[in-house]
């Protein structure tokens, strides 16, 4: 499976809002929306939506440009859809306990606290 994403410029900035994903079945697009969250696992990385799962030809690390479109590392393994979080629990050990739609639970790992929380804050992402 490989994945693309289609550029949509507004006022100069890009804005990525679909997926093209190709497998032995041919070429369809997916809504970037609809994914839950990108992880790496080995030197692989995955796009995970409900309860499918793609291996993807994309590092990690670029998958946090789109972060204009609601994404955010919270790990050295997830970026994570802000719009697909159920909830939030902090944790004792200055982690933070997110519950996804999809129902996984992920952990915001204490060196990502920080950025994830101005992140939020900022609030500079749109669905």
């Amino acid at each position: 499976i490989v994945i693309m994403a289609h550029l949509i410029y507004d006022k100069g900035r890009v804005k990525y809002m679909d997926l093209v994903v190709t497998n032995e079945r041919g070429t369809s697009t997916v809504q970037l929306e609809d994914v839950v969250f990108f992880e790496a696992f080995g030197d692989d990385c995955f796009c995970v939506m409900g309860d499918k799962k793609y291996k993807i030809k994309m590092k990690l690390y670029d998958t946090e440009s789109f972060a204009p479109s609601g994404f955010v590392r919270i790990n050295k393994s997830y970026v994570v859809n802000v719009f697909k979080i159920i909830t939030l629990t902090p944790q004792v050990n200055s982690k933070l306990k997110i519950r996804m739609k999809n129902q996984e639970v992920l952990f915001v790992n204490r060196s990502y606290l920080k950025h994830f929380k101005l992140y939020l804050k900022k609030g500079e992402y749109k669905q």
